[in-house]
């Protein structure tokens, strides 16, 4: 992907002006007019190159539809209304009987104390009720960007892995090679 150093300039000064204001203003022109989510979309998972995926933990996905994105935002949520995505969840847990990590495709919503406590999900039903729960402001704002630039967000489930938590990892490619 090409971009020059004037739009990520922009799009840092875009950033920057989005968590002093904090508005639903500020982020639509953060990421219409500097084409923010152009610059973050190859990252989510669901954009990965197979060659990344196969290396990387097991995971299945699946693209959230507008009712789903839109129940997710909401500050008031019912169970009732994510009966289409705890049925969607299922699928993927028929895959990881043993637990899964729920998260977008874009990022986790670790800044949830629930989640933090307890992100192993054994059901759809619990994967929903966890993303809920508790106010994730990365999940807020990764379903507000893809809303107001037409991306459908994913939503996946990774295959549960007992890693100590002070590990993150990370690789780097380029031109579709690991190189880091």
């Amino acid at each position: 992907m090409e971009f020059d150093l004037g739009d990520l300039k922009k799009f840092a000064e875009a950033q920057a002006k989005y968590f002093e204001e904090g508005g639903e203003r500020a982020l639509r022109e953060t990421y219409e007019d500097h084409k923010g989510l152009n610059l973050v979309k190859p990252i989510y998972i669901e954009n990965w190159p197979r060659e990344l995926s196969n290396l990387s933990i097991l995971q299945w996905g699946a693209p959230l539809n507008v009712e789903e994105v839109d129940s997710l935002i909401k500050e008031e949520n019912e169970i009732g209304m994510f009966s289409g995505l705890v049925s969607k969840l299922e699928k993927g847990f028929a895959i990881f009987p043993e637990g899964a990590f729920v998260r977008l495709g874009s990022r986790s919503p670790k800044d949830s104390p629930a989640f933090m406590e307890h992100p192993k999900v054994r059901s759809g039903m619990e994967a929903v009720e966890l993303l809920i729960a508790d106010f994730s402001e990365r999940l807020y704002e990764d379903l507000m960007k893809a809303k107001y630039t037409g991306y459908t967000p994913w939503i996946f489930l990774r295959e549960w892995r007992n890693i100590p938590e002070w590990t993150e990892f990370r690789c780097f490619m380029e031109n579709k090679e690991l190189v880091g």
